[in-house]
């Protein structure tokens, strides 16, 4: 992008140009969901099990609250 001089076009603009670069027209949307799960930060499944076994009641927290955050607990599998 910086070599064509496109870095100081509009992020708008230079996201449209990446995208034909990257796929025909009709397969845009492919390659832009694509980037996005490639990008996307994965969770770490053991260290969110070590989270949820080590979660207590904190002071002050009903019961039905902690029942409530263990439920909601989110990317342990």
């Amino acid at each position: 992008m910086s070599v064509s001089g496109y870095n100081s076009k509009p992020h708008k603009e230079q996201i449209d140009i990446l995208l034909y670069l990257l796929a025909a027209p009709e397969r845009q949307e492919q390659a832009l969901q694509a980037s996005r799960e490639y990008l996307n930060p994965r969770t770490n499944t053991i260290f969110e099990w070590y989270k949820f076994n080590s979660r207590v009641q904190l002071h002050g927290e009903s019961v039905g609250e902690f029942v409530t955050a263990l439920h909601t607990a989110e990317s342990c599998d």
